[in-house]
């Protein structure tokens, strides 16, 4: 057995005086629940294993989302050389039936998101992964075996609760768990994974039967709910609910066997006590400044998300290129605007953590600017007018339009929900700003078409360019930066500054 630690101590700015249980604390060493060695650092391996396990269920929700575009063309032209399976006919919806079988998936990601919360605080955030994927099989399989449009929207609506409760909990496991300085990249891996998901759908295109293309993904959620009883519980959720030798296994699973933990569980430990001596959540708190500016930003963030027009761009991809008179091509240019998301998501994985949430934001709120201006301005001047430019403008304007996307806007949103809601509100305040923007997202994709009947396709991305500019000032003017802070860190710099600057927590490090 090793020798006694010497104890030394930290000052964090927390807000508030924490009084750490420093028997306990170090007791814990001479346990044999507590490996590790005060000279070997955390291992980074764990933290990327477990975000490449919950990357499967993110690759899920993209499959979910990015199935509309390529099922909604086939509904919509009721391509005769695609028969049911076993026999049975064609499906075949009119516009007005399109519009709810590509927007009825958001509707039910907000109720998604709003039941996420809770069944994350009551079952663990890894009890909530597991329970999400049992309407995912089911949707995928009513809509593998529907030959009406009830049953389809229904087996959408299912699909659309995972979808919602994933996008909400897989950022917040993976910030719970993974090391502070890998946050960023590994929470960025989650909408990569998304975008791979939809390219998979946008590849299949017209090639392959939705039918098919719901099956396959129904066997996706049964193995990834199988494979998700190997992931640990997130170490503050079970400091939070008084199981504290499973939150110190699960920590040294999450370090490495040989990482000393001692001194991020006190630290967790004191936050934890922080919450549970405050008095409990009541939406009176909404109103201080510690909970009602990062519930604020995140809002903005998710509406700025949605009224760029993303979804819609990704539903409604072919659709929109077929518009552009590029019928005989749209398939593969859909292709590629997934392929350009992939891409920039795949970039930004490496420029998240370096550069900081607001650049990339504001980086991103002038290319979506930019791209729509130019989307706008091909659709009011050179949609008739036959030429090059009528061929190249609107495929370069959407190629850039999702690269921006994917650079910024993609993943930041959830990312700072995720960084910025304090635990103990976190079951209250997110599933309201992802409700939010489900609600958003239902909204914009369920009206866009009678919205270019009324003012033009053109008048769409003038709008879509006019919410993208004001991203911008947003990010340069009111956001706060949270690039490299623990989450103990990002709640202080939310809280009243004269408050936070002068009460410091003084917590123990074991060297």
């Amino acid at each position: 057995m090793k020798g006694p630690q010497v104890i030394r101590f930290k000052r964090l700015s927390l807000g508030a005086e924490c009084t750490a249980d420093m028997e306990e604390i170090a007791d814990l060493e001479s346990t044999s629940l507590v490996g590790g060695d005060e000279n070997f650092t955390c291992q980074s391996g764990p933290s990327y294993q477990v975000t490449l396990l919950i990357c499967i269920g993110a690759f899920g929700c993209g499959y979910g989302i990015g199935f509309t575009s390529p099922a909604a063309h086939q509904l919509e032209r009721s391509n005769s050389s695609l028969h049911l399976p076993g026999g049975g006919h064609q499906l075949q919806l009119n516009e007005e039936e399109i519009s709810w079988f590509g927007s009825i998936l958001f509707l039910a990601c907000m109720l998604g998101g709003v039941i996420g919360g809770p069944l994350a605080e009551r079952l663990s955030r890894k009890g909530a992964l597991i329970v999400s994927n049992l309407p995912l099989v089911a949707g995928w399989l009513a809509i593998a075996f529907a030959n009406d449009l009830p049953t389809m929207l229904a087996g959408r609506t299912l699909v659309g609760l995972n979808v919602g409760m994933g996008i909400l909990l897989n950022p917040v496991y993976v910030t719970e768990t993974v090391l502070p300085e890998l946050r960023g990249r590994l929470t960025t891996f989650l909408q990569l994974s998304i975008a791979a998901g939809i390219l998979v759908c946008f590849a299949m295109g017209d090639d392959v039967h939705y039918m098919y293309m719901a099956h396959a993904g129904a066997g996706l959620g049964a193995v990834y709910a199988l494979m998700l009883f190997w992931i640990p519980k997130s170490p503050r959720w079970c400091v939070r609910h008084e199981q504290n030798e499973k939150s110190i296994r699960a920590l040294q699973r999450l370090r490495g066997q040989h990482a000393n933990i001692l001194m991020e569980h006190s630290e967790i430990t004191c936050a934890v006590q922080l919450e549970l001596k405050a008095a409990k959540f009541a939406w009176s708190d909404m109103l201080r400044p510690a909970l009602r500016r990062p519930f604020l930003m995140s809002v903005a963030l998710m509406l700025f998300q949605q009224w760029c027009g993303i979804n819609v761009v990704m539903s409604y991809t072919a659709m929109i290129f077929d518009g552009a008179g590029l019928a005989s091509i749209s398939s593969l240019l859909s292709i590629g605007v997934a392929a350009i998301q992939l891409l920039f998501t795949f970039l930004s994985v490496f420029v998240v953590d370096r550069y900081g949430r607001r650049p990339l934001l504001m980086a991103a709120g002038l290319g979506l600017t930019v791209s729509c201006v130019l989307m706008a301005l091909f659709f009011y001047r050179f949609r008739f007018a036959g030429g090059a430019a009528a061929t190249i403008l609107p495929v370069v304007a959407l190629y850039a339009y999702t690269a921006a996307f994917s650079l910024g806007l993609g993943v930041l949103p959830w990312l700072f929900m995720a960084e910025a809601f304090p635990s103990r509100a976190m079951p209250f305040m997110s599933p309201i700003s992802a409700a939010l923007c489900w609600f958003n997202a239902f909204i914009i994709t369920k009206y866009f078409h009678a919205m270019t009947q009324a003012f033009g396709d053109g008048g769409a991305f003038v709008l879509f360019a006019a919410v993208s500019f004001l991203l911008v000032l947003f990010s340069k003017f009111t956001l706060i930066e949270t690039k490299g802070l623990t989450l103990e860190q990002v709640e202080a710099k939310f809280k009243p500054q004269s408050y936070s600057s002068s009460s410091n927590v003084t917590l123990p490090e074991f060297a």
